[in-house]
């Protein structure tokens, strides 16, 4: 069983973390720019149905919380070793990176239908959460090793 700070998947699991933090920077650029260039690109949807997609979208983004945790809980369960466990948690990571950007994504949808930017923002923040909260971190990780295995070589506290 390797440790975790030498791992290849929580590197990489961090470096991707990384990397899609600014990234969903990209979606407010593109709202950004809409605002500031007055780009026609709204459909200017009935505020009703603006209303109501809002509310399954802010559904779908605050259910996706427990969601990431659960897919984290599911990934552990099924590891039989230790370097398992840690292609499990990257995998884990993955999805949840995945999920949280959904929000963002609603956020640009809502915004094109109604043209209003207050909504791309409440979604966008719902994102810049969801992955501050879900991301890979050292002391979550070896929580889940300790967990699941109770001894891990080469590991001192």
């Amino acid at each position: 069983m390797g440790r975790i700070d030498e791992s290849e998947f929580f590197h990489k699991a961090m470096m991707i973390t990384k990397a899609m933090f600014p990234g969903v920077f990209i979606y407010l650029f593109f709202a950004g720019l809409a605002e500031y260039f007055q780009w026609n690109v709204f459909l200017y949807i009935s505020p009703e149905t603006v209303k109501q997609t809002g509310f399954v979208f802010i559904a779908l983004s605050v259910i996706s919380f427990p969601l990431a945790r659960e897919i984290e809980k599911h990934a552990v369960k099924k590891a039989e070793t230790g370097d398992g466990l840690l292609k499990r948690l990257y995998f884990s990571t993955l999805i949840n990176l995945a999920v949280g950007e959904f929000s963002a994504f609603f956020g640009i949808i809502i915004y094109i239908m109604s043209g209003d930017i207050r909504y791309f923002f409440l979604f966008f923040n719902i994102c810049l959460l969801h992955i501050i909260l879900n991301r890979p971190t050292y002391h979550k990780w070896k929580k889940h090793m300790r967990e699941r295995f109770t001894s891990l070589p080469g590991e001192d506290e």
